[in-house]
């Protein structure tokens, strides 16, 4: 383990003065979640085919154009997000949980849109969706 003392005490600072995104989202009635998962390929779904599709490794900070996707033509998936299917659905906020060149990444979309799950997509009102990106 790395740090010390006064790390934890930066952290303990920084999570007490600022809401969790989980909490700001739920605080403010947007639907979050990871994108589907190719994985073992063992559902099918045919929900997501002739969509524009982001995956993680074509991320673009800010905003992606629409013309610059591929079109998904799959329908076997290991996980396709049953629950809160709504974060595909424009508005919405996608970010990348990995970072590229030391920085994290995130696009607001007005177009709907599937992704990946090293995407975390956020749904809901276009007002609230800027304040976070």
């Amino acid at each position: 383990m790395w740090g010390g003392p006064r790390d934890l005490d930066l952290i303990n600072k920084i999570s007490t003065a600022h809401p969790s995104l989980s909490s700001f989202a739920d605080q403010n009635n947007l639907s979050y979640a990871e994108g589907f998962k190719k994985g073992n390929k063992k559902k099918t779904c045919t929900d997501f085919l002739n969509q524009p599709v982001v995956y993680a490794k074509n991320m673009l900070p800010y905003y992606i154009e629409e013309q610059t996707l591929s079109i998904i033509d799959e329908v076997q998936f290991e996980c396709t997000v049953e629950k809160k299917r709504s974060i595909f659905n424009a508005p919405h906020l996608l970010i990348k949980q990995s970072p590229k060149k030391w920085r994290f990444w995130a696009a607001v979309l007005d177009y709907d849109a599937v992704f990946n799950h090293s995407i975390l997509g956020i749904h809901g009102d276009n007002d609230i969706l800027n304040i976070c990106a």
